[in-house]
């Protein structure tokens, strides 16, 4: 009798494995009478990881991994939960736009040593940067939202031409007693999964990506500017960020 084995049957294109597919090989060969003496042939059975099984695995706990990192991240530096902020609605309005850009030239116009206390709406805020500001720093035009976050701090996002629909966003806090500097950078990420409303997707990334964006939204800021107190104003259903200091 010839020996025989079975061929394997290789996995049909696009037939997808469930979970961590461990595949094997069997060799086996069965004797006969050769030369008028009983020869008895062992079965030998191999059982390993193919290199496809070992790049699942590899992928699998690649994954894992990530997931472990973003829920980390999630409950630390997105304040309360990035996406969950950029998902509460916030109109934008020309009207909106054209009041916070009065404001900001009427702190432009004041003399050296003037007082001012002014009040900006996360409509104002939201509307400027979008329409306004936006483009000036290289996000997509209707990408970018501003919203305002608990203990003072800013929140900023947008979609740049370096990361396509990838957004980022950059959490800032206004930086007292600091003339010419007004705000500084808390945080960075970037959304390297879009799941909407979720707070899961978004990652950390080193301040300084995106410090030359945070230079040049100070340098948009009337110059000269020093921001003594900070503090919460409007309501809930109305958020505003209320800002006192002295021209330069």
């Amino acid at each position: 009798m010839s020996d025989q084995t079975q061929p394997h049957r290789p996995k049909a294109e696009g037939e997808a494995p469930a979970g961590v597919n461990i595949e094997g090989r069997a060799g086996v060969s069965v004797g006969g009478d050769v030369a008028g003496r009983d020869v008895v042939k062992t079965t030998t059975t191999q059982v390993g990881f193919s290199e496809a099984a070992v790049q699942r695995l590899v992928w699998s706990v690649g994954v894992l991994v990530f997931i472990t990192a973003t829920c980390f991240f999630a409950g630390g530096v997105a304040a309360g939960g990035i996406g969950i902020a950029l998902a509460r609605p916030v109109m934008v309005w020309p009207h909106a736009a054209d009041s916070m850009q009065a404001k900001l030239d009427a702190l432009q116009a004041m003399a050296p040593g003037d007082t001012f206390q002014a009040t900006f709406t996360e409509e104002e805020l939201n509307s400027y940067f979008q329409l306004v500001v936006g483009p000036q720093v290289g996000l997509a035009p209707g990408s970018g939202a501003v919203r305002l976050l608990p203990n003072h701090q800013v929140l900023v996002a947008g979609q740049s031409s370096l990361t396509g629909p990838t957004r980022l966003a950059a959490i800032l806090e206004p930086r007292l007693n600091s003339p010419g500097q007004p705000f500084k950078l808390d945080s960075a990420a970037i959304q390297i999964l879009p799941l909407g409303s979720s707070r899961w997707g978004w990652v950390p990334l080193p301040t300084a990506v995106l410090q030359p964006l945070v230079q040049q939204l100070n340098d948009l800021v009337p110059s000269g500017l020093e921001f003594s107190a900070v503090a919460d104003a409007g309501d809930a259903s109305q958020p505003a960020i209320e800002l006192t200091g002295t021209a330069h």
